[in-house]
């Protein structure tokens, strides 16, 4: 770690965000002129945020003072490194970090004495080794970070900011169990350095963190705090953390030397009552999942190149024989596939794509269950953060127990009891590099962890981690934005994704563009449109749905349009406008839950009435997923291009009276014909020219749909002809949406991840007909 100069500043005293700090350009959209003043005491005084505040003492205050240059290499940092920057990114930004020692929040005991030295050179301070935590997020109550997030997050409209933020999906970052694999802690620290960094004032003090300057990548990570909990322990097992050692020595100071034991043994889950629950490192995590429900957990490890998911346990692995060998690594027995397995697969390659190999330093992650990349154990924490709460053994028995442990004065078994709702989390052991401590040269640059995307300068073992997180935080949750309506951009979702393609309304309508987050397979989008505002909707249609991809904003998956046929005028005057109120409903995963999964992570995207709860933790489970509401002025039919033409207006009203839907379930299954009415509960019946724009929405969608698969037979054989000529040297290949090549591709190739379906588009569910899906109510002619 570079030499820096301290200075000292009272964490009550840190600026809060202030969207009047953000310069105009790439990230005017960061809109507000007022300044948002942090309380005494953070955040977390004026609003709640729980368990403890006064774990920064004796040096709450201390915050770098000078920035570390991009092409500053990574270093291994010490236990008092670590813990020097964990308090100065929670004084630096109290707003979203709360730091508290496991000890001082659950009563658990310490082992060994830890160095907490605050400068190079000074004289060590001898401490407890502890547990240090970090909480990441924008607290519940507090003001949104990125403008869109003031929705709910999830998507429900009509609930309260309170409630959505107690669903935010919650997601576990355990840097290191084993003491001696050194990659996951510094790639956690650097993480929870660029998520927080990301809440500071472009241009403003980035001092205590590598905040990203790339507005695509800030974007990404405020929508992160605004709508997940992030938990971050860098060093889960202290004491072997700072001595080197893989497991948590607990002998007493002057007395023999015990054995070390291995945390990643000691999780109530296919082991002895007498082996569990022995390590502080066991206990804190136990005291977490009791405390919150966890949808995702990401857990660092060292020794081998693998990202493994459940199950890894010998109750659900077949046992070798008496006395056969043990299998090699990487060459474990084939295990039985948990319910989750679909689930666990899909997310696990995304994550894979988004590490890379930082830079040719590792192979790309191989993606697999446990058991068979690496080999099955007993007592292990994944499996026990999946699966405790249902699971049972190959004999039927339950695999979870509850522990008596001996050790460290013992620990109550009521505490390792679990409900039924606490560990249903999907967990994926990062195995990050064949050397467990891999060389300090290959470990990348400060620069390389604010990148995008992998394969940059700087990148390496600790960038490509920290691109594994941020996908990973992201897969926990789903989300749904329009980015443009008629070519006007909508902001700040437009900042998250691709450019828009379609530049402005023509006579066949306005053009709807949106992307969906987190999802892996779009099972329908549809686009809802009413003519009135708040509850009463005289009129409701749908034109869609179709299907596509999910992605992220690293790696877009589908670039989804659909088209709003041109009103029928109202007026004589060429420049009147009709308002209209637009957002998109999804349908999303359906394939992974076929298998009767038992995750959080999966129930909560495709199942209505699943629902857990623990404390103020909970998660709710729903099947339709929605974007921002919009209100849109849209110049008349006729007045398209006419002297006098109004452009295209649009203004987010989420979450406002105005924005209000009346709760009727809009988007219907794929093989749903019917069930939706024309009319909400209470709304006054449609005049005879609101049925006649009805009927032109379902005509212009058939009509947009013959339009865009002609369209896409000529964008089809054009793309065909531009490769070919590409390859002959006549024309260069750029990267078509704006995408640069990502790590793992030849030079030269072109990462691309957008494709594009129009209204009544080509996969439209049952094939897709000429209206692309969208059907007409009998009653009053309006496409639903």
């Amino acid at each position: 770690m570079a030499a820096t100069a301290w200075v000292t500043r009272p964490a009550a005293a840190a600026p809060g965000l202030s969207g009047g700090d953000h310069p105009s350009g790439a990230a005017a959209w960061l809109s507000g002129t007022a300044k948002r003043e942090v309380p005494a005491g953070g955040w977390e005084a004026a609003v709640g945020w729980g368990v403890r505040t006064d774990m920064l003492s004796p040096t709450a205050g201390i915050v770098a003072a000078a920035a570390t240059p991009d092409d500053t290499p990574i270093t291994y940092a010490t236990y008092a490194q670590m813990l020097v920057r964990m308090r100065a990114l929670a004084a630096a930004h109290p707003h979203v970090v709360r730091l508290y020692a496991a000890q001082d929040a659950f009563g658990l005991p310490s082992v060994g004495n830890c160095d907490e030295s605050v400068a190079a050179g000074e004289a060590p301070q001898r401490a407890p080794c502890r547990v240090w935590v970090m909480d990441i997020a924008r607290p519940a109550g507090a003001p949104p970070l990125l403008q869109a997030a003031s929705r709910s997050a999830a998507g429900r409209e009509g609930t309260a900011d309170a409630a959505a933020d107690a669903a935010r999906p919650a997601v576990l970052i355990s840097g290191a169990v084993h003491g001696d694999e050194v990659v996951g802690p510094n790639a956690a620290m650097a993480f929870a350095e660029l998520l927080a960094g990301a809440a500071s004032p472009v241009g403003g003090d980035t001092s205590s963190s590598p905040s990203t300057t790339d507005p695509v990548l800030r974007a990404w990570l405020l929508r992160l705090l605004d709508t997940r909990f992030v938990t971050v322990i860098p060093m889960t097992n202290a004491v072997g953390y700072a001595t080197g050692v893989r497991g948590e020595d607990q002998s007493s100071p002057g007395g023999p030397q015990a054995a070390p034991l291995d945390p990643n043994r000691d999780f109530a889950f296919d082991v002895a009552a007498s082996s569990c629950m022995r390590t502080v490192a066991g206990r804190a995590l136990n005291e977490l999942f009791r405390t919150r429900l966890y949808t995702l957990l990401l857990t660092f490890h060292g020794g081998t190149n693998v990202l493994g998911y459940e199950w890894g346990d010998w109750g659900h692995c077949p046992r070798p024989p008496p006395g056969a060998p043990r299998a090699e690594l990487g060459r474990g027995p084939p295990c039985d596939p948990a319910p989750d397995d679909a689930a666990m697969h899909a997310l696990g390659e995304r994550l894979s794509a988004a590490a890379g190999t930082g830079g040719g330093v590792e192979a790309a992650y191989p993606v697999g269950t446990m058991g068979t990349l690496v080999y099955p154990v007993g007592g292990g924490m994944e499996d026990w953060a999946y699966g405790a709460s249902w699971s049972t053994r190959r004999s039927d028995e339950p695999a979870a127990v509850v522990c008596e442990p001996s050790t460290l004065g013992g620990y109550p078994a009521e505490k390792t009891m679990v409900g039924n709702s606490t560990n249903r989390c999907i967990t994926y052991l990062v195995e990050t590099a064949w050397k467990k401590r891999p060389s300090e040269a290959t470990l990348g640059t400060v620069g390389g962890v604010k990148q995008l995307r992998g394969g940059g300068f700087g990148d390496g073992h600790v960038p490509r981690n920290v691109r594994l997180m941020v996908a990973g935080v992201d897969g926990a949750g789903v989300s749904v934005d329009i980015v443009a309506v008629g070519g006007v951009a909508v902001q700040p979702a437009a900042s998250l994704w691709p450019a828009a393609k379609s530049m402005a309304v023509d006579d066949t309508g306005t053009t709807v563009e949106f992307y969906i987050g987190g999802a892996h397979t779009v099972d329908a989008a549809s686009l809802h449109v009413s003519t009135a505002a708040g509850a009463a909707h005289p009129i409701r249609a749908t034109i869609g749905p179709v299907t596509g991809r999910g992605g992220t904003p690293a790696a877009p998956g589908t670039r989804f349009r659909l088209t709003i046929p041109v009103p029928p005028a109202v007026s004589a005057s060429a420049s009147s406008v009709t308002p209209v109120y637009v957002r998109v409903a999804v349908r999303v995963d359906s394939a992974l839950a076929t298998s009767g999964p038992q995750s959080h992570l999966v129930n909560a995207r495709v199942d209505d009435g699943y629902r857990h709860q623990v404390g103020d933790s909970v998660v709710q489970g729903q099947s339709e997923w929605y974007s921002q509401t919009l209100r849109v002025t849209l110049p008349q039919r006729g007045a398209v291009g006419g002297t006098g033409a109004a452009a295209t207006t649009v203004v987010d009203v989420t979450g406002t009276p105005e924005g209000a839907w009346d709760g009727h379930a809009l988007t219907p299954s794929p093989d749903d014909a019917g069930g939706v009415d024309g009319a909400g509960d209470g709304a006054a019946m449609p005049t005879a020219a609101a049925r006649g724009w009805g009927t032109a929405l379902t005509v212009g969608a058939a009509a947009a749909a013959v339009a865009a698969v002609l369209g896409a037979l000529a964008w089809c054989c054009w793309r065909r002809w531009r490769r070919r000529a590409a390859s002959r040297g006549w024309v260069p290949l750029p990267g078509e949406g704006g995408h640069a090549a990502r790590d793992g591709l030849e030079l030269g190739e072109v990462a691309e991840s957008d494709d594009e379906f129009d209204a009544g588009g080509w996969e439209a569910p049952g094939g897709g007909g000429a209206a692309g899906g969208a059907r007409v109510d009998s009653r009053f002619g309006v496409g639903v």
